[in-house]
Order: structure tokens, then C-alpha cells, then sequence
């Protein structure tokens, strides 16, 4: 708009109208008038060509020219529900263009986390049907086996509700924490229904009083597990705050419902109970079924059995310390030889290739190679999706995220059926591809899950070179890369800066420039203009609006010679002059990127390693990079491998803090300082137990496994306080140390045992990982089960002979 006039009672807008309409409009722009008046338009000076841009990417599916989008979600959205639109919106899109265009999601992040937490789901919801089918198999009363299991959803339903208070997203972590603890929130309401049933004289408040205490400290010993999982330092405290709040709320909610709820469903149903027939011919049913019957049969015999061993055990004392030291001792040998690793090893679904030619190398040469790689990927037989992205886009701003990306530089993308193992796929290509040496390829087993978060650069290791001189410390970094390329247990070896592309470098003459008036940025501007372009504006073309750039044909710019024959127009009308005359120009070879630590040159060395556990990689690799070590470079772990060693190292903190924790509730219970170690003593042996569990089901010692461990710590106690709970009760009443014992054990034999098997039995499904992202999780639940298994049998068989010894001695 140019203004407005106002002609009588009307206001009119003033508009120039100039937009290009076709390519002749362009032409008879004039760009200058002659000394004898005549014009000189631009088709006379240039060529105006309705052309394309330089293609500086390219990509294929399967194959296939195709365009790629990355729909990248906002900071704080919910990646499953942008996942979700965007594939609503992929589906419209097909059933619209469905005969011109086909639309394909190649990589979808929400797949995997629906994957993990649908496996967690069913997991908890197979735990739950499995701890009610053992507790109506030991109870043999529905209606208490029922209002026992009842514990499981109200516990959770209130676990959500402070979820929501909390900010706590139903995630990964939270609902694996549910999932772990399936098994543990029916064990107070086992404890209440078996002291109500044997108290039968005894009014409900008396026998809910007795043990209370207990039960509020067996459950304290368990929160203060989890409590200190928020000080682990680095991402895994992030990660792990929310298992560690979600498991405290919903052990405290299954407090809270055994000794409230249960009570009170358990006398409505008396109650009732007592007035219908329905209901006793109902419970003469269950006593009557075949299943129930054997069960019971086989339970006397275990108690009868128990009891003969016992009392062997009780004067045993030689077998109970051999039995002690030999799983200590196997429990010790299992973690010396057992692999270290942050993560447990996941199976993925999907890897990537990503091929780096030497820098300079053009685009066609460099897909050639690709679909080289392709063309073997496409006789492998579980292949579903290949995707080749080859250049750069350099008007998208994602391409400065990640790692580079250039004409030499390109990648593929494989999605393979479900079942199939990406490092099966992996070792193929490693076999079958044969390319010249000075060509890298990097293979990677995608993690698109949280793991991805806790693990460094692009390989398992990340090693930063740093010094003051790039030159010196690129020397180091590539006497270090040969060093590591030729151990057997390094897979690959590369560093992320690297020489780029080959470049020519233009050195301006200072004095020369001055003499004509220039500067630096005006021949910058000039050699802009006729290398890569100016946008001058757009035209319209079909409700297009097209870009118009001006620059030099291309015979003009083809050379080294031509870009020194540039004109640069001197200020003041002084002619023009061209550029070699004013500036020197040379090859180069600079570096792709520049990186700096703590304002230092950094060169991140980036390694895979094979066959070998992270600790004793990095403990090989220190002894290599010390060959490499000068006075002013250094090799030093990247921030990223710092941090989450430190959260590993944390966890062992942890354990202590644990034991402290717990071992000062139990004294305040019992108000002893001996008694505590009693219970204590079951620890190491529950822990021994976990790691023998691991060795033998092929698990590493990771940051999972070590929660598992800290778990079960809180978990293993809860029957011995039980249990030692009980026998001081009686040796109050009878005098006698191992009539006392005797029938403690009787007493508390079948919760015990069923309180075991309800958590044993919950972490089953967890620990098969059966589904894709369940084997996350795996090693957690089998150290938990395998402590469970040792700590429980170290309880009831071994236990009371240290405890009958105490008592003894004790004034």
C-alpha cells in the first residue's frame, strides 16, 4: 500500500501493482539505461530459466524415490498422543491420495513405549490372577482369597489418585513399579486373614492389635527401600523417582486396606455368612473340590516334614553354617564373574546403517553405495521397511541436530517383522558387504525407548580427546582409533570430527581492498551472489509462489579459475575489478564441526564394543589411551558415561543406606540392638540368592538388576520380622526356647509361604519379558525372585537356629 485519497465521500487505497505473472516478465526487467538513452533489459545480460533447486538429498523406501517428513513434538507433549494424530492423520492422507501418493510411517517412538507399558499391564494383570489363584489354593475360602486380592486394585486405584497430585505420568517406571510390587500388596492382608482365622477366640480388634506393629513395620522396611532411590545422582534419579513414589504410595494404600478394609469385609461376610445357607453349601464346595483337597494334603505333609527338619536344624549348628557360607560363596563367585553393563541388553526390531564416504564425494556416488547396501538388505528375509536418506537439507533446521550430515554422508533405516532380532540383521551385512576401505560404516541397533536417554554418543562408550591444539589432540585421537581397531573386542571406532569437505579458501589483500574502497564483507557479498545466489523475490505461477535467485550460470562458475574471474564493483564508480586481483585463493580442508569441553578443543571418540562388559572395556581402553597421552592432551570419559557411572555407583550407596534404614526401624520395634541383626542376616543370603539367579538366566549386573536388589531387601525382612515377631510372642507365654520356635514356625508357615509365592508368582510374567520392552525390566523381577526363593528358605530353615541361640543368651 502506498496511502489512501479520499475522491468525495469515498476513501480509496493506494496500490502498486507489480508481481511477476510468467517468466517474460522477469525478462523485460529493465536493469540499465545506455549513455544514448536506450535500455538494457535483463534478458539481454542473463538467462531466466523456470528450473529447479540443486538436489543436495535424496531418499528411497524400499527402493523407491520418496520424500521424507519428521514431525517432531513439542517440549512437554505426550509423545504417544502426537504419535497418535500423526498416524490418524497418515491414514486420511492414504484414503485421499490413495491412486497418486502411498504414505508410509517408517519409525514410530510411540510403538515402543505402547509395547512396554502394555506389556507391564498385562504383566500386573497376570500377577494379580496368578496371586489370587494361589491364595484361594492355600486359604481354600473364596470369599477370603476374594477380599485378600481386593487389596491389589484399591491399592492402585489410590496410587493413581496421588499420581495426578504429584504430577506422576503413566509411564514406563511407574507402572513397572506397580508391577513389581502386584505380589507385595497382598501380603499384610495374608497376614491379617491368617491371625483372624487362628485367633478364633480372640475378638478382631485384639488379633488386628497384635499384629499391627509388625505388619506397620514390616511395610515401613519396604518404603524406606524406595525412598532412597530419589538421591541416585544423574538421569537415572530422574528416571527412577517416579517407580520409587508409585510403589511408596501404593505399599502404604495396601497398609491402610489390611487394616481397615479386610477386617471389615471379613465380618460383613461372617455375618452373612452365618444367616445363608447359600453361602456355607457354596464354601462346602470349595472344601469338597478334588484340587483343593490335595493341596491341603500336600501342605500337612510339608508342615509335617517341616517340623522333623526343624528340630534336626535346631541342633545342627555345623550344616546350618555350611549351608550359610556355600551360597554366600557361590552368591560372591556369581557377581566376580558375572558382565557389568549400565542397561540391561534389550532385543530391537529396527537398526540403522549409516555410511560415511570420504569428504568431497558427490551425491550420486554416494546413494550408488546405498542401494549397494539396500540391494543385500532386500534378500534378507525379515525385512519390512527400508528407508535411504542420502545429503543435507540445509533450509531444515533439524539437520543441525544429531550428527552431520553432508552429500558424502547417508543412512538407512531398517524396520524388520516382529520377532526378529536387528543384531542378526547386523552381523549379515557385517558378512555380506564389501566396500573400499576408506568408506565408514556404522551399524546400530536402534533404541528408541528411555535407554536411549542414558546412553552416550552413538556408541556404548564415548571417550572426549581434549587439549588447546586441534591438531595435536586430532594426532592423539587417531593413534588412539588405530590402537582400538585392532583389539577383537571393539566392534567400531570412530571419532565425531572429522577433516570436511575439501574447501577453498579465499585470502583477501587487506591494502588492496582498502585502495578500492571494499571491505572483507562486500567481496563476501559478491562472491555470495555468483556462487550460491541471492533471492531477489518471488512470482506467482499457479497459485505457486516461486523463488527468483540470481547468481552466475554455471560455465561461469565451474572452476577455480572462474571464481578468481568474479567482478567486484568497487565503491564510487571507480570500475569494476576481479577477484583474484584483490585476493589469493588456495585448497583447504577444514573440520566438519569444532566442539569444546569446559573451553577446551574436544574430539568425542565414539566405541562399540562386542562380547566384553562396559567396566572392563573402559578399564582395557584407560590402558590404551595412556600410550597415546601428552603434555597437553588427555583422555577422559565423556559427561554423559560420568554421570550414569555415577548412578550405578550410587545404587551400591543406596544398598547401604537401605540397610541402615531398615536395621534402625526393626530396633525401634524391638527394642533391641541383637534382634535386628538377626533379621539383617537374611539379606546377604537373599542377595547371594538374586546374583546366582542372574548368573544362570544369563543377566548382567546392571542398573535394573541392582534395584531388583535393593528391592528385595525391604521385601526378604518383612517374614523374618514376622517370624521372630511371633516367637518372642510365644516364648513370653511358654518359657520353652524351642517349643516356642516350633510352634512359631507351624504358625507362620503357610503365610510365609503364600506371601512368598504371591510375590514370586506377580513377578513371573515381568520376568519371562516375553512381549517387546518387557526385557527392561526382566533382570529387575528375576533378582527379586531368585532373593525371594534363598532369603525365604534361609527364614524358615535356618533362621530359627540363630534366633533360638539368641534368646538363649540373651539375659
Amino acid at each position: 500500500p502506498a496511502g489512501t485519497l479520499i475522491t468525495g465521500n469515498k476513501e480509496l487505497l493506494i496500490r502498486t501493482a507489480g508481481e511477476f505473472k510468467n517468466i517474460g516478465d522477469i525478462e523485460n526487467v529493465p536493469v540499465k539505461k545506455t549513455q544514448d538513452g536506450r535500455l538494457v533489459f535483463l534478458k539481454h545480460v542473463a538467462r531466466v530459466i523456470d528450473g529447479f533447486k540443486e538436489i543436495t538429498s535424496q531418499s528411497f523406501i524400499n527402493g523407491h524415490p520418496c520424500v521424507t517428513l519428521s514431525i517432531i513434538k513439542e517440549s512437554g507433549k505426550n509423545t504417544v498422543e502426537v504419535c497418535r494424530k500423526t498416524r490418524h492423520l497418515v491414514d486420511n492422507l492414504q484414503k485421499k491420495y490413495r491412486r497418486r501418493l502411498s504414505f508410509d510411517i517408517i519409525s514410530d517412538q510411540s510403538q515402543y513405549i505402547r509395547s512396554a507399558i502394555s506389556s507391564v499391564v498385562s504383566s500386573a494383570i497376570a500377577g494379580s490372577f496368578i496371586a489370587f489363584f494361589v491364595l484361594l489354593l492355600f486359604t481354600k475360602r473364596f470369599y477370603s482369597a476374594l477380599i485378600i486380592t481386593i487389596a491389589i486394585p484399591v491399592s492402585i486405584i489410590i496410587a493413581f489418585f496421588f499420581m495426578n497430585i504429584f504430577s506422576i505420568n503413566i509411564n514406563m517406571m511407574s507402572l513397572g513399579g506397580l508391577t513389581i510390587c502386584v505380589g507385595m500388596l497382598v501380603d499384610c492382608g495374608i497376614v491379617v486373614i491368617e491371625s483372624i482365622t487362628n485367633e478364633k477366640n480372640t475378638s478382631l480388634p485384639k488379633a488386628i492389635y497384635t499384629i499391627a506393629p509388625s505388619l506397620i513395620a514390616s511395610t515401613l522396611t519396604s518404603v524406606v527401600i524406595f525412598l532412597p532411590l530419589l538421591l541416585i545422582k544423574g538421569l537415572g534419579g530422574a528416571l527412577f523417582a517416579h517407580l520409587a513414589i508409585t510403589v511408596t504410595i501404593a505399599l502404604l494404600a495396601s497398609l491402610f486396606v489390611a487394616l481397615l478394609l479386610i477386617p471389615a469385609l471379613h465380618t460383613i461376610h461372617s455375618q452373612v455368612a452365618h444367616h445363608s445357607k447359600k453361602q456355607q453349601h457354596s464354601a462346602a464346595i470349595v472344601h469338597s473340590n478334588v484340587l483343593f483337597h490335595k493341596v491341603d494334603v500336600l501342605l500337612h505333609t510339608i508342615e509335617h516334614r517341616y517340623l522333623l527338619l526343624l528340630d534336626t536344624l535346631l541342633l545342627q549348628s555345623k550344616f546350618i553354617y555350611s549351608i550359610t557360607f556355600g551360597i554366600i560363596v557361590l552368591g560372591i563367585c556369581a557377581v566376580i564373574i558375572m558382565d557389568r553393563s549400565l542397561m540391561p541388553d534389550t532385543t530391537q526390531s529396527h537398526c540403522t546403517i549409516r555410511l560415511e564416504a570420504p569428504p568431497g564425494t558427490p551425491l550420486q556416488q554416494t546413494i550408488d553405495m546405498l542401494q549397494y547396501i539396500d540391494s543385500l538388505l532386500e534378500r534378507y528375509p525379515d525385512i519390512d521397511k527400508r528407508l535411504i536418506t542420502a545429503g543435507y537439507n540445509p533450509e531444515d533446521y533439524t539437520e543441525y541436530f544429531g550428527r552431520e550430515k553432508n552429500t558424502n554422508i547417508g543412512q538407512i533405516h531398517v524396520q524388520l517383522h516382529n520377532g526378529a532380532d536387528a543384531r542378526d540383521c547386523i552381523t549379515y551385512l557385517e558378512n555380506n558387504v564389501k566396500l573400499a576401505s576408506d568408506v565408514c560404516i556404522e551399524y546400530n541397533a536402534s533404541n528408541t525407548d528411555f535407554l536411549q536417554v542414558l546412553r552416550a554418543g552413538s556408541g556404548d562408550i564415548t571417550i572426549n580427546c581434549t587439549g588447546d591444539s586441534l591438531e595435536d589432540i586430532s594426532a592423539a585421537a587417531d593413534a588412539f582409533i588405530r590402537e582400538c581397531t585392532g583389539q577383537p573386542w571393539i566392534t567400531q571406532c570412530s571419532s565425531e570430527i572429522k577433516q570436511g569437505k575439501p574447501e577453498l579458501t579465499i585470502q583477501a589483500d587487506t591494502d588492496k581492498l582498502a585502495s578500492f574502497g571494499l571491505t572483507l564483507q562486500d567481496v563476501a557479498s559478491y562472491i555470495h551472489t555468483a556462487v550460491y545466489g541471492t533471492h531477489s523475490g518471488k512470482y506467482t505461477e499457479s497459485d505457486y509462489e516461486v523463488d527468483i535467485v540470481t547468481r552466475f550460470d554455471h560455465k561461469f562458475r565451474d572452476s577455480i579459475d572462474d571464481i578468481g574471474m568474479i567482478p567486484i564493483q568497487a565503491h564510487g564508480g571507480a570500475p569494476c575489478t576481479l577477484l583474484h586481483t584483490i585476493a589469493s585463493l588456495s585448497n583447504s580442508q577444514g573440520y566438519s564441526s569444532i566442539i569444546r569441553n569446559n573451553q577446551q578443543r574436544c574430539i568425542p571418540i565414539h566405541i562399540v564394543t562386542n562380547s566384553i562388559s562396559q567396566e572392563k572395556a573402559i578399564e582395557q581402553l584407560q590402558q590404551l589411551w595412556e600410550k597415546q597421552k601428552k603434555q597437553n592432551v588427555s583422555f577422559v570419559l565423556s559427561q554423559e558415561m560420568i554421570e550414569t557411572k555415577e548412578s550405578l555407583q550410587s545404587l551400591y550407596a543406596i544398598l547401604v543406606l537401605s540397610i541402615v534404614l531398615i536395621y534402625m526401624i526393626i530396633a525401634a520395634q524391638f527394642e533391641s540392638l541383637l534382634y535386628p541383626l538377626l533379621i539383617m542376616s537374611s539379606v546377604p543370603v537373599a542377595l547371594c540368592g538374586s546374583f546366582i539367579f542372574l548368573f544362570f538366566t544369563g543377566k548382567s549386573i546392571n542398573i535394573m538388576s541392582l534395584m531388583g536388589a535393593v528391592v528385595l531387601i525391604g521385601t526378604i525382612v518383612n517374614n523374618a520380622i514376622l517370624l521372630l515377631d511371633t516367637i518372642i510372642h510365644n516364648y513370653r507365654q511358654n518359657s520353652n526356647v524351642c517349643v516356642s520356635i516350633a510352634k512359631s514356625c507351624t504358625q507362620r508357615l503357610r503365610p510365609i509361604i503364600m506371601t512368598s509365592l504371591t510375590t514370586i508368582c506377580g513377578l513371573i510374567p515381568l520376568a519371562l519379558g516375553l512381549q517387546e520392552g518387557a526385557d527392561v525390566q526382566s533382570p529387575l523381577a528375576i533378582a527379586i525372585i531368585g532373593g525371594m526363593i534363598a532369603g525365604t528358605g534361609f527364614i524358615m530353615l535356618c533362621l530359627p537356629h540363630f534366633i533360638r541361640l539368641a534368646i538363649k543368651d540373651k539375659p
